[in-house]
């Protein structure tokens, strides 16, 4: 049975030790962080088309280098804008960070992207700018949050995805049992490797008390629904 990655730097360097390829059997999204990272990505999506789900943005550590003028033609090859979001961590303060969050959010809207989302901290700004923006479909990466905005980003359309490190953290395991199940996803961050989902998806079948067959069948409709 396939797995599916939903949040994944497969084109960066640091992490291509698979090369410009995905492992067989696995689906991915490939998120990019800055503009440089992009052209990487553009040329990866271009060489596999279909094989791979492409998501451009301006990650929130990058948010000073956003230009929509260089980001609009991006989105002629995109199936998703991300990650984009906020960082408590950024160097950048946060109105910088709101100001180019909501000009990609705003884009993704209007061109019924879906969003992948970075979010360290400022989970009330985000909750703000999903609101003023309109967006119906946004998945929260590296989910690890208190279970009581988990409900209130799931109630937003919010989708949620988990990785080993998330589920091996209190905050991480309380929001994957607080979200809805059709909104579950999983990820590795990194190179989407085989293996360490086989490992993700086990941790996460054993945290909500399913049985692998049944998690796998959750994650495949909940990925087909998300990028459709």
């Amino acid at each position: 049975m396939p797995l599916f990655d939903a949040h994944s730097h497969l084109h960066f360097p640091e992490f291509a030790g698979l090369g410009d390829d995905l492992p067989s059997g696995v689906a991915a999204c490939l998120a990019s962080a800055n503009f440089a990272d992009m052209q990487i990505l553009a040329s990866v999506k271009k060489r596999l088309g279909s094989k791979i789900f492409a998501a451009f943005g301006v990650h929130p550590k990058f948010a000073g280098e956003f230009s929509a003028e260089k980001f609009l033609p991006f989105l002629e090859l995109a199936d998703a804008v991300g990650e984009i979001g906020f960082d408590k961590y950024s160097e950048y303060g946060l109105d910088i960070q709101r100001s180019f969050f909501e000009a990609q959010l705003s884009l993704a809207v209007s061109r019924n992207l879906p969003v992948i989302i970075h979010a360290v901290g400022h989970f009330d700004c985000l909750e703000k700018s999903l609101k003023k923006c309109g967006s119906k479909k946004f998945l929260i990466h590296a989910a690890k949050m208190p279970k009581e905005l988990a409900k209130i980003f799931d109630g937003m359309g919010g989708y949620f995805s988990f990785g080993l490190r998330e589920l091996e953290s209190a905050k991480g395991r309380a929001c994957l049992l607080a979200a809805s199940r059709d909104k579950i996803l999983l990820e590795t961050d990194k190179n989407s490797d085989r293996a360490a989902l086989e490992k993700t998806y086990d941790r996460a079948a054993e945290i909500l008390g399913l049985g692998a067959p049944a998690l796998q069948k959750i994650i495949e409709k909940n990925f087909a629904e998300f990028f459709k």
